[in-house]
C-alpha cells in the first residue's frame, strides 16, 4: 500500500527518478497512458495541490513515449530527447546535443528494463558515435550491442594496395573480398575489455588506474557504470519510500 503524503512529495520533486514517477502514475491512475497530457497534469494538480513542474512533466512524457511507441528504439531523433529526459534534463528540440556515455548507460538500462526491444542500426550508430567522441571504444552491458560498430579497423588491399576504413567487407577500390584484405584494428578492444573485467566488482577504494589510455578509458566506463547503478538504486529507494 502506498503512503499518500510521501507519494505527493515524490510527484512534486523535480529530482525524482523517471521510472519512479512512472510507477506512481501506474499505481494511482492506471489509465494515464491513454489520457491527453492536459488531463494528466490537471489530475495531478488535484492530487498534489499544484501544477507539476516542468521537469516532472518532461520525465513523464518520456516514459509515456517509451510505453506507447517504438520510435526511441528506431529513430535517433526520438532516442535523443528521451535520453535527455531520463537523465534529468530538458530536451532542446532546436539544438541536438550528443549524450555523454554515462547518460547512455542510464537511458539504455531504463529502456531495456521497461521494454526489451532491439535498437535499430540508426540508433546504434548514433550511440556508438557518442562513445567514440569521448574516446570510449569498449562498451560492456547494457551497451554491448554497440561493440560491432565500435570495433573500427583499417584495411590494406593485397590486390590493389588501397588503404581505407573497413566497413563493408570488401575493397572500396577494386572490390576484392575480405579474404584479400589485411585488417588493422584502430583500438585495443581486447586490452580494454581485460582492464574492465579486472576491476569489475572491486570495491571503489581498491581501484587504482594509471593515467594512460587504458586507465582513462576504464575511468570513463566506471563513471558511466556508477551513474547507472546510482539511478537504479535511487529508483528502488524511492519506491520503498512511497510504500513506507
Amino acid at each position: 500500500m502506498l503512503n499518500m503524503p510521501k507519494c505527493k512529495d515524490l510527484l512534486r520533486d523535480p529530482d525524482t527518478q523517471p521510472r519512479t514517477l512512472d510507477y506512481l502514475l501506474n499505481e494511482l491512475a492506471p489509465a494515464w497512458l491513454e489520457w491527453e497530457p492536459e488531463t494528466v497534469w490537471s489530475t495531478m494538480k488535484k492530487y498534489i495541490g499544484q501544477e507539476p513542474n516542468l521537469m516532472v512533466k518532461t520525465k513523464l512524457n518520456a516514459m509515456k513515449l517509451l510505453h506507447t511507441s517504438e520510435a526511441p528504439w528506431e529513430d535517433w531523433e526520438a532516442f535523443l530527447p528521451v535520453c535527455v529526459a531520463l537523465n534529468h534534463g530538458i530536451p532542446n528540440f532546436e539544438v541536438a546535443s550528443k549524450p555523454k556515455v554515462a547518460e547512455l548507460f542510464v537511458c539504455v538500462k531504463a529502456m531495456r528494463t521497461l521494454r526489451p526491444l532491439p535498437f535499430s542500426e540508426e540508433v546504434t550508430r548514433f550511440a556508438a558515435a557518442c562513445c567514440l567522441d569521448e574516446g570510449v571504444f569498449f562498451t560492456p552491458p547494457p551497451l554491448e550491442f554497440l561493440q560491432p560498430i565500435l570495433d573500427i579497423a583499417d584495411y590494406r588491399c593485397t590486390q590493389c594496395g588501397n588503404i581505407d576504413l573497413y566497413d563493408n567487407g570488401k575493397c572500396d577500390t577494386c572490390g576484392a573480398p575480405q579474404a584479400a584484405l589485411i585488417l588493422t584494428p584502430r583500438h585495443d578492444y581486447k586490452g580494454m575489455k581485460a582492464a574492465w573485467e579486472k576491476i569489475k566488482g572491486m570495491p571503489l577504494e581498491a581501484i587504482a588506474l594509471d593515467e594512460d589510455v587504458s586507465g582513462i578509458h576504464t575511468y570513463r566506463l566506471l563513471n558511466a557504470y556508477l551513474s547507472m547503478i546510482e539511478a537504479e538504486q535511487k529508483h528502488k529507494e524511492e519506491v520503498l519510500y512511497a510504500k513506507s
